[in-house]
């Protein structure tokens, strides 16, 4: 402890010791090592603190921070490619302020979730700062890019020829990446994993995935909490407190942005607000509709709007018939009648010669007392209605539309982890929707179907089982068109 009195400098310089010429001579130096020493202790002290977060499965970091990291990139390994205003680059998408220029494309290091706020020259921060949006671009996950709008070699990077049998064959160019982010799979490793999920991206979106299949564990599923799971894995934001108050809801080239009490919480530009100014909103509620969840019955379909049709595939016919669509608006009943008996038979939609095989080896019996009475039919039907009615159990329909959801959200593979969640003897359907405009402008769907469950579709096509090992996405086919 250097005393406070008298002889400060005689007591400091005794315990410097030799280090003392160094101080005089290079204080440069001194205050580098000093710089580095902090460094190190602001590392650690993060690593630290995503240790401690890292046991709350609502805290835990979906990605590591490095305060400071080094990468070095050879000019062989940079691509040129061409930017313009609008394309995710500058200020955001959908502006378009100028023509197309040249970027400067890298591929990052494996398991870099971002490259941080700022890229230097030097960790001195003695030089040039590049600012993320505006000198460089960080691509999203899907192709994670770093694009710089010059070449490093006209940005100051430190450089390094590199020569191969004394012939200068590549340069090496190093810069700095400050609060960096990095994958190191913590939300699959401390949680996800002892569920039986597959390891995901370093996203919000899958620590919300993970944290909903908790919930659902714990508190037992329900519609709201299955929905809830949905958002996640779409990448939908929903309402966080009790009481939150929408103030403003505003529309942009690149955004939809819902401001309450607590939070502005922002969504595709394509989004649906299902609210308006002045509503009062609860934890869990939802603000667009880009995920609906229906439960479904005999008395409850949902409109031919929100669920035009389902398809099914083999997994439900047991035979070769492709996707076949249930169409959800009454469709006329065909009865023909001649010497081998009466056969009933109605629309639905998918390739002729698959739609014949599925009425091939349907048990006419079944299907007409099905829909019949005492050999009178019904002039038109609803298929869905009809497919609904051959489940037994529970039975819900889950609506996505795909091109409205997040720009983290964890794709259709993911809603087959519905099954382990889902009640037995309860199935249900996951529609995936793609709206996309014509040259007429009206819009298009496609809608897929994924069944579940040991459910068993009554005897109608000889006892049909669908079981867990069976669950298959199907293609976004048929396409029809919406109203």
């Amino acid at each position: 402890m250097i005393s406070a009195q008298t002889g400060v400098g005689r007591e400091l310089r005794a315990k410097l010791g030799s280090f003392w010429s160094t101080m005089v001579s290079n204080p440069e130096a001194v205050d580098t090592l000093l710089q580095s020493s902090a460094e190190i202790g602001f590392q650690s002290h993060q690593l630290c603190d995503e240790a401690r977060l890292s046991l709350d499965r609502h805290l835990v970091p979906p990605a590591r921070t490095r305060y400071w990291y080094l990468w070095k990139v050879l000019a062989s390994q940079i691509q040129q490619v061409a930017i313009s205003y609008g394309d995710g680059h500058v200020y955001g998408e959908g502006k378009l302020y100028a023509e197309p220029d040249n970027g400067y494309e890298i591929s990052p290091p494996a398991n870099m979730v971002s490259p941080g706020r700022f890229i230097l020259a030097s960790p001195a921060g003695d030089g040039v700062v590049w600012c993320q949006n505006t000198d460089y671009w960080w691509q999203d996950s899907s192709h994670a890019k770093l694009v710089f709008r010059r070449h490093p070699a006209d940005l100051a990077f430190d450089a390094t020829t590199i020569y191969t049998d004394g012939v200068a064959t590549d340069t090496e160019y190093k810069f700095w990446c400050f609060y960096s982010k990095w994958d190191a799979s913590d939300v699959y490793y401390e949680w996800a994993y002892i569920l039986g999920l597959p390891n995901g991206p370093a996203t919000e979106a899958y620590r919300n995935l993970m944290n909903r299949y908790w919930d659902i564990l714990v508190e037992g599923p329900s519609a709201s909490k299955l929905e809830m799971l949905a958002n996640a894995v779409a990448d939908v934001p929903v309402v966080e407190t009790d009481g939150e108050v929408v103030q403003y809801i505003t529309a942009t080239d690149d955004k939809l942005a819902i401001t309450t009490t607590n939070k502005t919480y922002l969504f595709h530009p394509d989004s649906a607000a299902i609210v308006s100014v002045g509503d009062t909103v609860d934890e869990d509620d939802q603000l667009v509709d880009t995920v609906q969840l229906f439960e479904v019955g005999p008395d409850s379909l949902p409109s031919a709007s929100d669920v035009p049709l389902v398809t099914v595939g083999q997994q439900f016919t047991k035979r070769e018939t492709g996707q076949l669509g249930w169409l959800n608006r009454n469709v006329d009943v065909e009865v023909e009648t001649d010497a081998d008996g009466t056969t009933v038979t109605f629309e639905l939609t998918g390739e002729a010669s698959k739609v014949q095989l599925f009425w091939a080896g349907v048990d006419q019996t079944l299907l007409q007392a099905a829909i019949g009475t005492n050999g009178t039919f019904p002039a038109a039907l609803n298929p869905f209605e009809l497919l609904v009615s051959l489940w037994e159990g529970g039975f819900f329909v889950l609506k996505v539309t795909t091109n409205r959801c997040g720009p983290d959200w964890l794709g259709v593979d993911w809603f087959s982890y519905l099954r382990s969640l889902v009640p037995a003897r309860v199935a249900y359907v996951v529609i995936i929707e793609t709206l996309l405009a014509d040259e007429e402008g009206s819009s298009m769907a496609g809608a897929s179907l994924l069944m579940s469950d040991e459910t068993d579709a009554s005897d109608l096509m000889e006892g049909i089982t669908v079981d867990s090992e069976s669950m298959v996405m199907t293609d976004l086919e048929p396409i029809v068109e919406l109203p």
